[in-house]
């Protein structure tokens, strides 16, 4: 097997899902989707890393054998597309860490609209209604008067001290 062949084979299939993580167009549905089938499967989990390691041991190999063999041009050339094959899946993994992330942001965002609309509707609709503030403001109930502090007073005596 020529190591070119089994270097681009995983290209053709990571680049398109980086690519659609990348594009801030596809902010919506397509990148959520991609994002979900990388994180959310076990089996793709397992098969993501699986595939991981065969690319790094690939690019060992094509390292080792272009060392050997420095005028076979297809050794190197199976080693820097399986080397980029192991940074695209790390690059899809950590954006799709990061689509998850501006997913929540966004529902975040969306749920502080709504209640800023709900508190702006209350305001108006009591404002509408003809209340002030000052109409909601209880009146301070009077302090109730102790017999014995009328009397010291009344009798103009200071307090004694014991």
């Amino acid at each position: 097997m020529n190591p070119i062949d089994f270097a681009y084979f995983p290209l053709l299939i990571f680049l398109p899902c980086y690519l659609m993580l990348c594009v801030n167009a596809t902010s919506g549905p397509l990148s959520a989707l991609v994002s979900s089938i990388f994180k959310s499967n076990s089996i793709v989990k397992t098969v993501v890393w699986t595939l991981m390691g065969t690319c790094l041991i690939f690019c060992i190999i094509c390292i080792v054998s272009a060392y050997e063999n420095p005028y076979r041009s297809d050794y190197r050339e199976g080693a820097l597309a399986s080397c980029l094959n192991l940074v695209l899946l790390l690059g899809i993994q950590n954006l799709g860490l990061t689509v998850e992330e501006r997913n929540k942001i966004t529902i975040d965002r969306d749920m502080m609209k709504k209640q800023a609309i709900a508190i702006a509707e209350f305001s108006n609709k009591l404002m509408s209604e003809g209340k002030k503030a000052t109409d909601t403001i209880k009146s301070e109930s009077a302090m109730p008067e102790d017999s014995k502090s009328k009397t010291e007073e009344e009798s103009g005596e200071a307090r004694k001290r014991k």
